[in-house]
């Protein structure tokens, strides 16, 4: 399988890719036919909050790796951008920047 995504989410896409390969190809596509990822120039940022509006709430990103049974549309994003920018993010900060055709 090829990974798609940016290098540094690579911790939290990968048990999707092994859990839930056509999901992930298909987010992969969309994303791709969108300009989204960080390998067609978008930047991180772009890249990280397209994979947060485009993916489906029942995938459970972490189920098998660390029994996390938390599905993704439970999971405080807001407290998990640390991992991703090194900075606490509100939700009135991550909303706005959304894509708009994703929400």
């Amino acid at each position: 399988m090829s990974y798609w995504h940016a290098y540094e989410f690579r911790h939290i896409m990968r048990p999707i890719a092994a859990r839930y390969p056509v999901t992930y190809s298909r987010i992969g596509s969309l994303l791709e036919s969108k300009g989204f990822l960080q390998t067609q120039g978008a930047d991180l940022s772009t890249e990280w909050f397209a994979i947060l509006a485009a993916m489906p709430p029942h995938v459970k990103p972490w189920e098998h790796s660390n029994n996390d049974p938390r599905t993704w549309s439970e999971i405080d994003w807001t407290r998990s951008s640390p991992l991703v920018f090194g900075q606490l993010m509100t939700k009135d900060e991550i909303t706005p920047k959304l894509p708009a055709f994703l929400s």
